[in-house]
């Protein structure tokens, strides 16, 4: 796509410069204007020329134009791919391209991962309504995406669950992340006017526990959740 662009930029500006060489060349020397002037066929042929030209420029800005465009429609079916629409965070879809990333390798002893539950979205969709909770589906995910700033990796990985992955991390890193989500859901909670979100998490770090593969880490965090 850059490449793309830098073509028609330089093709633009031969044609602007090839057209600024033949209008002076023909409006400062007086013999090709009479001759252009007064001749049928020469003046015919410049006009062909001068529409020639003319098309080019049309056509140089609708290729910049659909340029723009394909990008634009690019990046939102990026997004589109990549996001959960409604918690307003990585997908799934992300979720598991970056777990494919460690697949079949031995994992970096620098690598963690933490899963969370919001565990009380059932019950708030079956006391209430689907959209109370989605609601709080929206203020978690915003929860955990304001607390992995700088962090780590957070997306909505099924339903109520979510996986956060620390890469070239430490420990110390994932205890940052947690207290900032607990400080975040305290203050959250403070507010009577919404319902209460109520979560629990686990935690693996490739440095300091028995796992062999990334779904081991993965796995061993989803089960300290019940813990």
């Amino acid at each position: 796509m850059k490449h793309f662009k830098l073509y028609k930029t330089l093709q633009l500006i031969l044609y602007l410069v090839l057209t600024v060489v033949a209008l002076l060349t023909v409006l400062t020397n007086a013999e090709i204007y009479r001759m252009v002037s007064n001749n049928t066929r020469i003046t015919i042929l410049c006009a062909i020329l001068w529409l020639y030209f003319l098309l080019s420029y049309i056509f140089m800005f609708l290729d910049f134009t659909f340029h723009a465009t394909f990008k634009k429609d690019y990046h939102d079916l990026g997004y589109a791919v990549h996001s959960d629409p409604l918690a307003g965070i990585a997908n799934r879809y992300s979720c598991d391209s970056l777990i494919e990333k460690y697949k079949g390798k031995t994992l970096p002893s620098n690598l963690g991962c933490i899963m969370l539950e919001l565990t009380n979205l059932d019950e708030t969709n079956k006391l209430y309504d689907r959209a109370q909770g989605d609601i709080l589906i929206k203020s978690f995910s915003n929860i955990l995406k304001l607390s992995s700033v700088d962090l780590c990796f957070v997306g909505r990985n099924d339903g109520n669950k979510y996986l956060a992955i620390f890469e070239n991390s430490s420990e110390s890193h994932m205890d940052i992340f947690t207290e900032r989500v607990e400080s975040k859901i305290k203050q959250y909670n403070s507010d009577s006017s919404h319902h209460a979100i109520a979560y629990r998490l686990g935690s693996s770090f490739s440095g300091s526990d028995d796992a062999e593969s990334i779904n081991g880490l993965i796995s061993l965090a989803n089960a300290r959740l019940s813990e």
